[in-house]
């Protein structure tokens, strides 16, 4: 996926804007898995249909992934639907209402870091140039796998000594 734009709605989608990035840096590719390949090309299938269901009403001056359905068909779609989106997951996941799509952001990160994933490949994905909330979330995850692997050792010599 590249990112080269943001999308600025604040004076309402028909007057929407797409700007660069705040910082330099923001502006990168990031690899994806095959299951997301799987849901953008999903997500493709369907706009595809929406956009031959509302024929020449279609916005077509820009390509966007998830488009206005209301009275805007194409345009992008606003962030306030995600947010309305996201409330309705979080309470049929019966998770608190108050995590935020950039709440999804720091989770990311715990469970790369968890995983494995190097800090400066991590703050590539994410877009940082130098971030020390990255650099805080990797090294409280690693040292916690430190300690789980200190305690797996303590467990395999417990009894030979």
């Amino acid at each position: 996926i590249s990112i080269t734009k943001t999308l600025n709605d604040k004076q309402g989608i028909k007057n929407f804007k797409l700007n660069t990035p705040k910082t330099e840096s923001s502006i990168r590719k990031i690899d994806v898995s095959e299951t997301v390949i799987k849901i953008f090309n999903l997500q493709n299938s369907w706009k595809k249909a929406y956009r031959m269901s509302v024929g020449s009403a279609y916005y077509k001056n820009e390509d966007f992934v998830f488009v206005n359905e209301d009275q805007m068909p194409g345009k992008p779609a606003r962030l306030q639907r995600f947010n309305i989106f996201m409330n309705k997951a979080l309470k049929a996941a019966g998770l608190p209402t108050s995590l935020t799509p950039h709440s999804l952001r720091h989770t990311y990160t715990s469970l790369m870091a968890e995983a494995g994933v190097e800090l400066s490949a991590l703050q590539r994905l994410l877009g940082h140039k130098n971030d020390e909330i990255t650099e805080q979330v990797y090294k409280h995850v690693t040292k916690a796998k430190k300690r789980e692997a200190v305690e797996k050792l303590d467990n395999l010599m417990n009894g030979l000594l």
